[in-house]
């Protein structure tokens, strides 16, 4: 079989799959099985209680007996024959494209599977791979800009000449940049932010594990305070925002100042930056051993601090 299937006009009753021991009951005359791919085997008996032994190379439940089926190949005049992975002719790129924050990135270049190739930049001049090589992109380059490079590969392939095509885009970014995330909220209970990156399937937390931390930083903004979080040398992140009360979904790719209204729990929306205010820090009381000192020239020369009895020649 290939693929699902349903047989009607089957006889009621208890039905096992003696190749893979899947039981099915029937009681309406139909029978569904399901099955994933090509060359299904399936062999379904009423009140059967046997198995067509075990794994083998060509019939078994989910997986052969064993990666390498040869053994079981014992037929006179049966040969096993492993698959051979099939491979394309390509340009090895290291890094194969990303964002970078030094005034110059270094790249790698070589061919793979391939006899020829050859590579450009931003639809430039092509240029031949020869060997080993390394490519220098960036001192032309102002923050924010990218630069793609194109590549062709040829290699053999049964006999045949194959040709492959790619491209990996780089993009420079200030080292000193910065992303703040504002949080203006409703609940009653100290918001917690969780922020994250991953890169190649590694994350890298912003603010401290799960849950994260409590936002303490504020910023006035017209006569509203709001709690902020300001992350560096970051293109993009992604954060959860908590308060012992719920979470909000996942808010990915925040690539920009952003601004957020926030309930509680799950409450939580975007909302544009206020505008026509200026942003300015929180501050704290003055102390009240603050003292003024305000000093006096007498036209003898002498400095006098009123209000504290001194005089200063």
């Amino acid at each position: 079989m290939n693929g699902d299937a349903t047989f009607t006009g089957i006889e009621n009753g208890t039905y096992k799959d003696a190749v893979t021991g899947d039981v099915k009951t029937v009681h309406d005359g139909k029978l569904s099985v399901s099955c994933a791919g090509r060359g299904n085997a399936r062999v379904y008996v009423l009140g059967g209680t046997f198995s067509l032994g075990e794994d083998g190379p060509f019939l078994y439940a989910t997986s052969p007996g064993q990666a390498d089926q040869s053994a079981l190949a014992t037929d006179e005049g049966t040969t096993w024959v492993e698959a051979t992975p099939v491979t394309h002719p390509a340009v090895e790129m290291s890094p194969e494209g990303c964002t970078f924050r030094t005034e110059t990135l270094d790249i790698d270049l070589k061919l793979k599977d391939a006899t020829s190739g050859w590579y450009r930049i931003d639809n430039g001049n092509k240029v031949e791979i020869n060997g080993d090589m390394r490519i220098t992109i960036g001192s032309d380059m102002r923050f924010g800009d990218t630069k793609t490079i194109q590549w062709q590969a040829k290699g053999m392939q049964d006999g045949e000449e194959e040709t492959t095509n790619g491209e990996a885009t780089y993009k420079k970014v200030d080292p000193n940049s910065m992303i703040t995330v504002y949080v203006h909220t409703t609940s009653t209970a100290s918001p917690k932010l969780y922020a994250w990156t991953t890169t190649n399937g590694t994350t890298t937390e912003l603010n401290g594990a799960w849950p994260g931390k409590v936002l303490t930083n504020k910023t006035r903004i017209g006569t509203t305070d709001w709690y902020s979080f300001a992350v560096e040398g970051k293109e993009a992140f992604n954060l959860i925002l908590n308060d012992g009360n719920g979470q909000t979904k996942d808010i990915l790719n925040i690539t920009q100042d952003t601004y957020f209204e926030y309930a509680g729990g799950a409450n939580q929306h975007r909302v544009s930056k206020p505008s026509g205010v200026q942003e300015q820090p929180v501050k704290a009381a003055a102390s009240k051993a603050n003292v003024l000192l305000i000093s006096l020239m007498t036209e003898d020369g002498m400095r006098y601090m009123p209000g504290c009895g001194m005089a200063i020649m």
